[in-house]
């Protein structure tokens, strides 16, 4: 009887030691597995992380202004209040429904008259039918950012990057280059106002828009050569949207918050000197 009740204790003993090491194990995994993330946490950074918004570009968009109250020309003119353009371009691309966009930043938009290559088709024309080419550089900025192994600038393919970074080249491209009619940029703002500094520099002229246009490349590439764009202009055109990286979201907000340009002053030209 004390024999049994002896091996009866020894093997209660010898369970509860192994339940006790098996409680033990899984605690210490648990700690290693807690470190083991917190590791891979701070040694590869999370482009999804709070605090950090991606940038990409068209570097160079063609659109068409159908405007009042001028008759004079505007050709190698200069927006210089380009803050219109990226809220047009904002709407215009949130009617996309682009998830998690911030906003657009146009730079460098010039004009081109629709009538430079004829005086007299210039006298004959109607007001209410004048129109001119506007062609710049857009910006475009998202709230958040795609997974990625770093936050630096990024030229290449979009082949290489992941889907997320893929599907926002894409619609980025299709907004560029709309494969159906052309994109009414004023649909729902209605008829806006531009200031345009003359090819001299020496005078502004105050237009107002009613109808601005987004065209397709298959429109935009012929008749940019109609147009006599600059070389440099023409190979942007053709140009498919790029991943310029991503940043920190105080940085875009900055970006996009200081585009009032005064009337006074004309950008940086990039494809005049």
């Amino acid at each position: 009887m004390y024999g049994y009740r002896s091996e009866t204790i020894t093997r209660l003993t010898s369970s509860i030691a192994l339940g006790g090491l098996l409680c033990f194990g899984i605690v210490l995994f648990l700690i290693a597995s807690t470190i083991v993330l917190s590791l891979i946490s701070i040694y590869i950074p999370n482009h999804s992380e709070e605090g950090y918004g991606e940038h990409y570009q068209i570097k160079a968009i063609l659109l068409k202004a159908l405007y009042q109250n001028i008759s004079s020309t505007l050709q190698n003119g200069t927006i210089v209040d380009s803050v219109i353009l990226s809220n047009l371009c904002a709407s215009t691309y949130r009617n996309h429904g682009e998830k998690n966009f911030l906003g657009c930043f146009a730079n460098n938009f010039y004009t081109f008259d629709a009538y430079n290559t004829s005086t007299t088709s210039r006298r004959r024309r109607r007001l209410a039918d004048a129109s001119l080419y506007e062609i710049g550089e857009i910006n475009l900025y998202y709230s958040n950012s795609c997974p990625s192994r770093n936050h630096k600038s990024i030229d290449t393919i979009f082949t290489k990057f992941n889907n997320c970074i893929q599907r926002r080249l894409i619609a980025c491209d299709h907004f560029k280059n709309s494969d159906s009619q052309s994109t009414d940029w004023t649909s729902s703002s209605g008829h806006v106002s531009q200031t345009i500094l003359t090819s001299n520099h020496n005078s502004y002229q105050y237009i107002i828009v009613e109808k601005l246009y987004g065209l397709s490349l298959s429109t935009a590439i012929p008749l940019a050569d109609s147009l006599k764009l600059p070389s440099t202009m023409k190979t942007d055109l053709k140009l498919s949207c790029q991943y310029k990286g991503s940043l920190p979201q105080e940085e875009i907000n900055a970006i996009l918050s200081s585009q009032t340009i005064s009337t006074t002053e004309s950008p940086s030209s990039t494809y005049f000197s």
